[in-house]
């Protein structure tokens, strides 16, 4: 790493399977950044910026390269020592109202993550809650992705106003899901061109993720029809009656043929 350097990339690279082959989202890249000096990245659209800044900060693995933050060799670097270091370096991406809150001074924005470390003193997760109709979208493959009819979580008795999601009590106690009216079933017919968006939506974060085999993108689709992503499952449940396995036999694939693919595709998968 050179000296003084704060940041230093070396060579990164990093790669993604498509149905069309692979695509080299970043190819070779090297940069060092100092303290005090502002570097710019520029490129047209879709040439890999934003995916460089997640590279960066390990929020996408990279396939080879190194990156050193201060000395510090981040490819090497646990988990638990990531979420750490993520405190001294943050990304805000192209689209402020995707990384920026206008209900909020940036002043508070910026403070808020401070405040709940200094609060809680430990490690700490702060989530929003997002209004909306919540769905379970299964994909089985490999290379070749194929995304299962949609599940959808009902709240058929939680009155008007109140927020709608998924707790454990929700999920797995019948006497809470029959009270409150939550039933899971096939999706609800979307507006037009959701369920499309959908699917490429989650596929992306199917291979952004490196998801072998099989998985479950949990998401909300808001009242203005903007699709969250929730939770990407590489290990959903595949009980005959979880949402996977229903997903799979409404696509027509039985229960045994089901289990009989996941397998193939453990044995047949290239890490």
């Amino acid at each position: 790493m050179p000296e003084g350097a704060v940041l230093s990339v070396r060579d990164l690279h990093v790669e993604f399977p498509t149905d069309d082959g692979v695509v080299k989202a970043v190819d070779g890249v090297s940069f060092d950044v100092h303290e005090n000096e502002v570097l710019g990245i520029v490129g047209e659209s879709g040439s890999g910026k934003s995916t460089l800044g997640r590279l960066v900060l390990r929020l996408i693995e990279p396939t080879a390269g190194s990156i050193y933050f201060k000395g510090r060799n981040l490819l090497s670097a646990s988990r638990s020592e990531m979420r750490r270091l993520r405190r001294d370096m943050q990304i805000i991406f192209q689209d402020p109202f995707g990384s920026l809150d206008p209900r909020l001074r940036v002043e508070d924005i910026i403070n808020e993550p401070l405040v709940i470390h200094e609060r809680m003193n430990q490690e700490a997760l702060a989530e929003e809650y997002i209004e909306g109709r919540e769905l379970y979208v299964s994909i089985l493959g490999n290379d070749r992705l194929r995304v299962f009819p949609f599940r959808e979580v009902i709240f058929g008795e939680i009155p008007e106003g109140q927020p709608k999601f998924s707790t454990f009590k929700a999920k797995w106690d019948d006497a809470y899901r029959k009270r409150w009216g939550i039933q899971n079933i096939f999706a609800n017919p979307l507006p037009d061109g959701t369920s499309q968006r959908i699917a490429k939506i989650c596929r992306a974060v199917y291979r952004a993720l490196r998801i072998h085999g099989y998985g479950r993108i949990d998401l909300r689709v808001t009242p203005e029809g903007e699709i969250v992503i929730l939770e990407a499952n590489p290990n959903p449940n595949l009980e005959r009656e979880d949402e996977f396995a229903q997903s799979a036999m409404k696509a027509g694939l039985s229960y045994p043929r089901m289990i009989q693919r996941i397998l193939t595709l453990a044995l047949t998968a290239t890490h």
